[in-house]
């Protein structure tokens, strides 16, 4: 079997990176394996080294994989809401307490910053998972304080920190009302907490 070409190897690359961003969202860091990822992708573990010089380098690009799928969304958002920033905002938090972002059945999908922040937290300061989950977690606020204004507005300290508070408040719920799922305070804690953020 031939060598594969440099575009090849990019796809490949860019293929375990979208497959490991799903899985560890999914299952968590430390759940998820070299063997399982490339045979996602179907391509042997034989491969990977040629793409990533460990788990832990996969799991922090993984991570910033993660962030921008969700920076897409953002970007979406933006783009049906221009120049309204509350309306934008709405969309967003609607989205975020949807039926399939609070499925545990559906993590692979859902907001990095809720699925991976229990994983994270247990990684040692310093460490690129750590790192890349912060690095998101910055880009994404700055899109969630922006979204709807002007690209060369920047957001005031006020939007800033409305967007802090936001961010805090739908995780938090969400982390819980996945944890909590079926017992009746899971609805009641992402009715409140959606009322809030009205």
């Amino acid at each position: 079997m031939g060598r594969a070409s440099k575009a090849e190897q990019e796809q490949h690359r860019q293929e375990i990176l979208d497959a490991a961003a799903r899985q560890v969202k999914a299952r968590g860091i430390d759940a998820v394996t070299i063997p399982e990822v490339m045979a996602a992708v179907g391509l042997t573990r034989g491969g990977f080294y040629g793409h990533f010089s460990s788990k832990a380098d996969l799991t922090a690009q993984a991570i910033t994989r993660a962030f921008e799928f969700q920076a897409r969304g953002f970007s979406a958002v933006a783009r049906r809401h221009p120049g309204d920033h509350s309306s934008a905002v709405r969309d967003v938090v609607d989205y975020y307490f949807s039926d399939a972002q609070l499925r545990q059945a559906d993590l692979d999908q859902s907001c990095p910053i809720a699925a991976l922040s229990a994983d994270v937290a247990r990684e040692p300061e310093g460490s690129a998972a750590r790192d890349a989950y912060a690095e998101g977690i910055a880009e994404n606020l700055a899109l969630l304080a922006s979204l709807g204004d002007r690209a060369d507005e920047a957001p005031s300290p006020e939007q800033r920190a409305d967007a802090l508070v936001t961010m805090a408040m739908a995780v938090g719920a969400v982390v819980i009302a996945r944890a909590t799922s079926g017992h009746p305070i899971s609805a009641e804690l992402v009715a409140a907490v959606k009322a809030a953020l009205g």
